[in-house]
């Protein structure tokens, strides 16, 4: 989502468009409407010196891209996840803390994740 934010705002003629493209990239992370929030930047920039057809042209781009980004790239990454159950998610951050501290509760997630991806279903 970042990079064609970028690409849409050297399009539009925006400036500062890298640092466009990284908010709407960090704005991605956040379910369902990240890349509406990310893109907002680019809208009001586009409405401020390009006038209201660039910005209504980054509003249907940024629209666009956030129906691609929800429809085609969580489907994709929905169906090649894994799910930990919240009871092992817990035990597993608190036996990696006891044992190891901070560190360990952040490893212990992912070594539960792994352990569970590692079992074979029956």
């Amino acid at each position: 989502a970042g990079m064609a934010a970028t690409v849409i705002s050297r399009l539009l003629g925006l400036p500062a468009a890298s640092i466009l493209g990284v908010t709407v990239a960090a704005g991605s992370f956040i379910p369902r409407l990240g890349v509406l929030i990310g893109g907002l930047p680019i809208m009001l920039l586009a409405a401020g010196f390009e006038g209201i057809g660039s910005a209504s042209m980054a509003v249907a781009l940024v629209v666009a891209l956030q129906v691609v980004d929800t429809v085609v790239m969580v489907r994709v990454i929905e169906r090649r996840t894994l799910s930990v159950g919240p009871a092992a998610s817990v035990a597993s951050v608190f036996i990696g803390a006891a044992l190891y501290g901070i560190v360990g509760a952040g490893i212990a997630l992912l070594v539960a994740a792994m352990t569970i991806a590692m079992t074979p279903d029956e």
